[in-house]
C-alpha cells in the first residue's frame, strides 16, 4: 500500500518472498527514470505484480490482454523490459509501425550474426526467432536506449555535482 509503484500503476502487488531492500532500491531508480527521462502518466488499467515466476522459465512476463506486467522477485532487473512491452500494446503495438521498421531492420541482421558468429546456443520457445519477434526487438532497443539515457543522466548529475561543489569552494575561499 506503501509503494511508490502505486504512483505509477492503478494496482501493485508484492509476493511474500519478495525482497524489501531490492524492491525499494528499484521503487527509487524508477521514479528516477520516470521523473527525468521518461516522464510517462500513472497507468491507472496497468497492474504490476511482483512474484516468483519458476512455472514460466521467465524472469518477467507482459499480458497485454490483462494489462499486467509480472516481473520475478528474484530478479526485478527484468521490470523495465516488461515496462516496454506494456508500452509497446498501450500505445497502439509501436513496435508494428513504419517507424519502428527503421531500428528493426538495424538490429535483427546485427543480431543474427551475433549469435550465428558467437555460436549463442539459443533453442526451444527462447530461439532466435523468438529474440527477432518486433515486439521482443522493440523492448530490448528500448532497454538499450533507456540504458544509455541513464548513463548520460548520470554523467550529467555527476557533473552537475562536481560543479556545485566547485562554485561553493570558490565562494567560500
Amino acid at each position: 500500500k506503501n509503494s511508490t509503484f502505486n504512483n505509477y500503476f492503478g494496482y501493485v502487488e508484492f509476493d511474500g518472498d519478495s525482497d524489501v531492500q531490492k524492491i525499494m532500491e528499484l521503487e527509487k531508480e524508477w521514479e528516477a527514470i520516470n521523473n527525468h527521462i521518461l516522464h510517462q502518466p500513472k497507468k491507472e488499467l496497468v497492474s504490476l505484480r511482483f512474484r516468483k515466476l519458476g512455472n514460466h522459465n521467465a524472469i518477467g512476463l507482459y499480458y497485454p490482454k490483462l494489462q499486467c506486467i509480472c516481473v520475478d522477485v528474484r530478479q526485478p532487473s527484468s521490470f523495465t523490459h516488461e515496462y516496454f512491452h506494456m508500452l509497446d500494446y498501450t500505445l497502439g503495438k509501436l513496435s508494428s509501425t513504419y517507424e519502428f521498421s527503421k531500428v528493426y531492420d538495424v538490429y535483427a541482421p546485427k543480431l543474427t550474426k551475433l549469435v550465428d558468429e558467437r555460436k549463442i546456443p539459443l533453442s526451444g520457445k527462447y530461439d532466435l526467432l523468438y529474440y527477432l519477434t518486433r515486439t521482443e526487438v522493440f523492448a530490448r532497443c528500448a532497454e538499450i536506449y533507456l540504458t544509455k539515457l541513464t548513463i548520460r543522466f548520470a554523467d550529467m548529475m555527476r557533473v552537475s555535482v562536481l560543479h556545485i561543489r566547485m562554485i561553493r569552494n570558490l565562494k567560500s575561499a
